[in-house]
């Protein structure tokens, strides 16, 4: 599992002073990243070998609000491989509280085709490193 911390901005805040609901697909994209290069595989990588990946299934669930200035935590997990797709569970925290849980189908596409291939085993092990 991996933890990467953002703070809340005004700019990710609606009229009321709460995160905007989208935002919080912005903080699990950046939190992913984060995930990435801590693995080893920056995305500089990744597209060398010309392998690219997309979202293909969001499902998120809004359990308490965020506001400006809170401090969040994004856990990030792979809850399984598959040889062209992983699930991805993403879960935001305040502290110990629970606010937003995610479940994401990841797609890894040939970036010249933009069609599902099979992950490398190299990257695929990658990934997979410390998910166990």
């Amino acid at each position: 599992m991996h933890k990467f911390q953002t703070r809340v901005y005004y700019q990710d805040t609606d009229a009321s002073g709460i995160v905007y609901h989208s935002n919080y697909l912005k903080f699990a994209e950046r939190a992913r990243t984060e995930w990435l290069l801590e693995k080893g595989v920056p995305d500089s990588v990744l597209q060398a070998k010309n392998i690219g990946f997309v979202i293909r299934r969001a499902q998120i669930e809004y359990l308490a609000p965020a506001r400006y200035e809170d401090l969040l935590t994004i856990e990030t997990r792979v809850t399984a491989m598959h040889a062209s797709y992983m699930e991805v569970a993403q879960t935001v925290y305040r502290g110990q509280t629970e606010l937003v849980r995610m479940m994401l189908t990841v797609v890894f596409i040939d970036l010249r085709t933009f069609k599902p291939i099979r992950l490398p085993e190299d990257i695929k092990e990658l990934f997979m490193k410390g998910e166990e």
